[in-house]
């Protein structure tokens, strides 16, 4: 049994301990925040930019389908160097005057591409209802969509082009309170089949928000929120999932543009926006990084999530580490960072392995402490590390053998003694989310751990389950479980 199929199997938690991950949230799929190389530099962007302004300067004057195509290739030119330098786009709706916007190089040529496109291609102007309290939003497919609000009371909107929605799915990234929510593994297919006039979509952010824990626990957490995105209208139907989810392959092809709709518009745009499509940045050092994580920018702290989940090496991982400081970083930056380190891990597994070498027991600790903590996306990715890092432990190589020793220890002492691992008040971590959502990170690896290294698992398991079946029987049970599961290597 594999790692995503045991973590469907994980259920929620007791009134006392909150709820673990979101069941079948990992079925396996790449990445929502698809690495980049850490060599991509400014010129690459200046210089595709350039080639492109060159190419439409040297070229005749061709009329295609009424649209000049060299206007089209000077566009993408200018596209590639602003969104090389981090510029933004906007686009103005008609009717609301609404400023919707973008940033990268491909929004930006579909910014300026927009009033070249025939009439009557197919597009869809989305709201998001619940999203009023959201500081920040970015939308994102193929590119980043264009999203906004007229006024900071509303809720948020996007629009998008059928050429802007090749990919499978589609994720939305907000910000509230210095908390982030993830919806991702949206399918594009329910932007495409609502592109008929009027070409709109309403969709809703819901907030579930649990009862206080029970008797037993500290309440340093008086409620486990966890969010839903769903289509409303006649029937409410939820899309997506919350967290940080690995998607399931791509099964479909997006419904195709004909040619009636939209002339020889795709292919052009499919020609020209290759380099846009880049979204060529140059990469940043450690420390601005870690910078753009605690900013309060979402696309600043996107990007460096980005950059670092696209490191692969022991020393690229271990200067990452070792410019964080838990207790000198904000909570909001130490999410960015589990999330791109989780990202990365997802691309490529080795990478755990140079995480958990490279983990000081504060950081450490910190981690733990993310797990318990009320904020869906926080535990859900700080549960997925843990679970990484007990994972790499079999692995060869591996973490040192002092390293090794060290993690399990911290692990279980998270069971044992929870009350030391509850973090910085900022955290508001609850004990009863912090022990469920370590035997869920258990429950997930203890089959690829090494044989050897079971037992002391299994012994502090069965201990917990006999002295907790009172105050917290689902975490009891789980613990239970988990000891007496036979594994087959």
């Amino acid at each position: 049994m594999n790692k995503q199929e045991r973590q469907q199997e994980s259920g929620p938690g007791d009134g006392l301990n909150g709820g673990g991950v979101a069941p079948g949230a990992l079925a396996g799929g790449a990445p929502e925040f698809p690495p980049v190389s850490t060599r991509t530099s400014l010129w690459a962007g200046l210089s595709a930019g350039f080639a492109l302004i060159a190419v439409a300067a040297g070229w005749p004057m061709v009329d295609v389908t009424g649209h000049p195509f060299r206007w089209l290739l000077l566009s993408a030119g200018v596209a590639a160097i602003i969104g090389a330098v981090g510029g933004l786009a906007a686009v103005r709706l008609s009717g609301t005057g609404q400023a919707l916007t973008a940033g990268g190089a491909a929004a930006i040529m579909f910014g300026i591409a927009l009033w070249l496109q025939p009439a009557g291609t197919p597009s869809i102007e989305v709201d998001i209802r619940g999203t009023e309290d959201l500081d920040q939003m970015i939308v994102k497919a193929d590119a980043n969509l264009f999203s906004g609000r007229p006024d900071p009371e509303s809720h948020w909107r996007f629009l998008a082009n059928r050429e802007q929605l090749k990919a499978e799915y589609f994720i939305i990234i907000g910000s509230r309170s210095g908390s982030r929510i993830i919806i991702g593994c949206i399918p594009t297919r329910i932007l495409h089949e609502a592109m008929a006039p009027p070409g709109r979509l309403d969709l809703a952010l819901i907030d579930i928000e649990e009862p206080a824990p029970a008797a037993g626990a500290p309440p340093l957490s008086r409620t486990r929120v966890s969010y839903r995105l769903v289509r409303t209208g006649r029937d409410v139907t939820p899309v997506g999932e919350a967290g940080q989810p690995t998607c399931p392959p791509a099964t479909t092809t997006p419904p195709a543009t004909t040619r009636a709709q939209t002339g020889s518009l795709p292919f052009l745009w499919s020609l020209v926006l290759r380099p846009a499509y880049a979204d060529i940045a140059p990469s940043w050092p450690v420390s601005r990084q870690m910078q753009a994580l605690s900013s309060g920018r979402l696309d600043s702290e996107l990007t460096a999530q980005t950059q670092i989940a696209g490191l692969r090496s022991a020393p690229a991982i271990a200067q990452l580490m070792a410019a964080w400081i838990p207790e000198q970083t904000a909570r909001r930056g130490e999410t960015g960072l589990v999330v791109g380190l989780v990202a990365g891990i997802r691309a490529n597994p080795p990478v755990a392995a140079h995480v958990a070498n490279a983990l000081t027991d504060a950081q450490l600790r910190s981690v733990i402490a993310m797990a318990g903590d009320p904020d869906q996306t926080n535990r859900y990715n700080a549960t997925e590390l843990l679970g990484w890092i007990l994972d790499s432990t079999a692995w060869s190589p591996g973490p040192r053998d002092q390293e090794r020793e060290r993690i399990f220890e911290r692990i279980l002492s998270a069971i044992r003694a929870p009350e030391r691992h509850l973090g910085s008040p900022e955290w508001r971590t609850d004990q009863g989310n912090l022990i469920y959502n370590t035997l869920v990170a258990i429950q997930q690896s203890k089959c690829d751990m090494r044989p050897q290294d079971r037992p002391a698992f299994d012994r502090t398991l069965v201990e917990f389950a006999t002295s907790r079946r009172a105050d917290a029987p689902r975490s009891a049970a789980l613990a239970e479980q988990t000891a007496r599961s036979t594994c087959r290597r």
